[in-house]
């Protein structure tokens, strides 16, 4: 909003500028450096190569705006804008240095409304494309909090997390493949999350329900099998041990038809 409100007031200025003298000269200083403590209170446009600015841009020439306000830093910063094949490019200054700030690009927006980060190209409203290996978008209150979402340059994946100065806390990630992990960074699975699910109710659907035990040909374990097999084995047959169940987790679906099993299972033993 503040650089807006800047271009507003330059673009301003120049009008008064045209209005009164019915144009604008520009100065072919194509080889001399402009630096902050050339300017006294006045706007100045010229004519620079690229290269003598440190302006961006690839091509050879670019044209540049100069806005000083002030002959000294009490008065407050000078300012610049650059016109290359990039775009327009604004940097600042203090009157009595003789280096500006990095240029930073005046985002500007596209046919169709669309206003590209990095990109000369938008295809959407808002395009984000990063120079470097990561990609973030990042949103901070007035507060001081921060939050994030990043594409990561490693897996690839979709992250939100909650930023801070010394760590970043996933809050969830999405994958190309489309899981989606809560509370960690690579979920192997649709839905994983790293904490407690609370829920009035879950519903899990199953194939298989186990009443083949009511079955004429269905072999019941004796007794005296299963008291053998506990005494060997330390757990109920057909039921996965405590290690098996830590290193691989539990299903749902799967453990409800085995502890179904075991009742039907008992309760044929009762009626015996």
């Amino acid at each position: 909003m503040k650089k807006l409100l800047f271009v507003v007031l330059i673009l301003f200025s120049i009008n008064c500028i045209v209005e009164a003298q019915n144009s604008v000269v520009v100065s072919d200083t194509r080889d001399v450096p402009s630096l902050p403590t050339d300017f006294n209170k006045e706007v100045r446009f010229e004519f620079k190569r690229t290269t003598i600015m440190n302006g961006p841009g690839s091509g050879t020439y670019s044209g540049l705006m100069t806005f000083a306000p002030w002959a000294d830093n009490s008065g407050g910063l000078h300012h610049q804008l650059s016109f290359s094949d990039l775009g327009l490019h604004y940097r600042a200054g203090w009157p009595n240095n003789t280096t500006w700030g990095a240029w930073k690009k005046i985002l500007i927006e596209k046919d169709g409304g669309k206003v590209g980060i990095g990109t000369d190209s938008p295809v959407f409203n808002l395009h984000v494309k990063s120079r470097t290996g990561n990609s973030a978008i990042m949103v901070e209150t007035e507060s001081g909090k921060k939050w994030k979402t990043q594409v990561g340059s490693i897996t690839g994946n979709y992250y939100i997390m909650d930023y801070t100065r010394d760590s970043d806390k996933i809050h969830f990630t999405l994958t190309p493949d489309g899981n989606l992990g809560l509370g960690l960074k690579n979920p192997s699975a649709k839905l994983e999350v790293a904490g407690t699910i609370r829920a009035k109710e879950i519903k899990v659907e199953s194939n298989g329900w186990p009443d083949f035990v009511f079955e004429d040909d269905y072999k019941l374990k004796s007794l005296d099998e299963v008291d053998q097999f506990i005494k060997e084995r330390k757990h109920l047959p057909g039921v996965p041990s405590a290690k098996q169940m830590e290193k691989d987790g539990v299903g749902l679906a799967e453990m409800n038809k085995l502890l179904l099993q075991k009742v039907e299972e008992l309760t044929l033993h009762l009626i015996d």
